[in-house]
């Protein structure tokens, strides 16, 4: 279909888009694709789309600031490296007294809420990953561990 004869409605785009997906391109249409587009320029408007879209947008911009943050409706991936990024990754056993990674043990937060997750590192606690699983599974009584978690004090050690 000629260019101009007709509007592309969203429908049209989104299947245009579901079709070319994945789709590659020889040499020699990259090259009259590239061809085709000098001396083109974008508008203003979409120059600002595409620097808000750029990494060095969000260079230094962390937290609340960062364009996409969900504060607590973040996936528990994401609170998880918040709370390593503002705590430390965990290095020790709070329960059994293990520490230092690096001897095949590993240690993580463990979360106390019933897998609430949140930014609260009150919810928190450090422990290997044998305990934290016995907790998990009811192995550990979980009323003993929170009352533990009240006798430590985390310190943050960044913004």
């Amino acid at each position: 279909m000629p260019k101009g004869i007709y509007e592309r409605t969203e429908e049209h785009n989104r299947r245009l888009s579901e079709v070319l997906k994945g789709r590659q391109f020889s040499e020699e249409s990259k090259r009259k694709m590239s061809e085709s587009h000098k001396g083109m320029h974008h508008s203003e408007e979409t120059k600002k789309k595409i620097s808000k879209n750029s990494p060095q947008y969000y260079k230094g911009k962390f937290g609340k600031n960062h364009n996409t943050w969900k504060g607590e409706n973040a996936h528990e991936g994401s609170i998880h490296i918040w709370n390593i990024r503002h705590y430390g990754q965990a290095d020790h056993c709070e329960l059994c007294g293990k520490s230092g990674n690096g001897n095949g043990i590993f240690f993580q937060w463990a979360n106390l809420k019933n897998h609430k997750y949140s930014r609260d590192i009150e919810d928190y606690i450090q422990l290997c990953n044998s305990c934290h699983q016995k907790m998990d599974n009811g192995k550990i009584d979980i009323e003993m561990v929170r009352e533990l978690r009240k006798q430590i004090k985390y310190i943050k050690i960044g913004g």
